[in-house]
């Protein structure tokens, strides 16, 4: 079997990286259209990779997500943040859990996760096509068939979508992964920004930017009252911090 992964982000890369480790003589195609893999990787958590939680009661981790836990309950349970803790630790990178429950490697180096999937796509002979961008996927009879730009159709058995939301564009999340998913006859529920700062129309916010607060909470007052405590901190601008995001993601719809 032949299949192909758009998108060589945390989903995409962790999708190959899987099969070619369960499921030994399938051809890997991951299609990343930058330069390089895991770009998001390596800028999240402040370029350190937060890369899971340090919780174990699934429940409580669940319960940190505003919308979508029953979504994600089956894959939690299926592997849970304990178990990437341990495949990752087991490809060398060695992980600390700081004081809020985020894991991060100890080198503090994005780079040292993206290359453990690196590694893993090397040695398994998955052939990664860089600088491709996806035109369209069609499906004929049981095979899809992918238009790249640049290259020669792809027909392969199975197509896993990787290619991330809309937000961070210059990573290369554009949304095209919505259309693709469309065409193949899926629905798409609608968009909103979630997981963001706010701004403020307050101007003495500015007297105050990197004023932080470890255990504040807050609340937020829309068509409902949202509230949250965790850790938040003023900007010049407005608010940001893991609170303010979780906030965010409430009142977004």
């Amino acid at each position: 079997m032949n299949i192909a992964i758009i998108g060589g982000g945390a989903a995409g890369l962790m999708a190959a990286a899987r099969i070619a480790e369960l499921f030994h003589g399938h051809e890997i195609f991951l299609i990343e259209r930058n330069k390089n893999l895991g770009k998001k990787i390596v800028i999240s958590g402040g370029g350190r990779c937060n890369l899971t939680s340090g919780l174990t009661d699934l429940k409580e981790i669940l319960s940190k997500y505003p919308r979508g836990s029953r979504f994600l309950s089956t894959a939690m349970y299926a592997f849970p943040p304990s178990a990437m803790r341990e495949w990752i630790e087991n490809h060398g990178v060695a992980l600390k859990t700081e004081s809020d429950m985020r894991v991060f490697p100890k080198s503090d180096n994005g780079m040292h996760v993206v290359r453990v999937f690196e590694k893993i796509l090397e040695k398994s002979g998955a052939e990664v096509l860089f600088g491709t961008s996806l035109k369209n996927i069609k499906k004929d009879g049981d095979k899809f068939v992918l238009s790249l730009e640049g290259r020669d159709e792809l027909k392969v058995d199975k197509v896993i979508l990787c290619t991330g939301g809309k937000a961070y564009g210059h990573t290369g999340s554009t949304g095209d992964g919505y259309d693709f998913a469309k065409s193949l006859g899926h629905q798409i529920t609608k968009l909103a920004p979630s997981l963001s700062a706010l701004l403020l129309s307050e101007k003495w916010t500015r007297a105050i930017a990197g004023l932080s607060f470890k255990n504040a909470n807050l609340s937020f007052r829309g068509k409902e009252k949202y509230s949250f405590c965790g850790a938040f901190m003023f900007t010049h601008k407005g608010v940001t911090g893991p609170a303010i995001f979780a906030l965010s993601a409430m009142a977004a719809f």
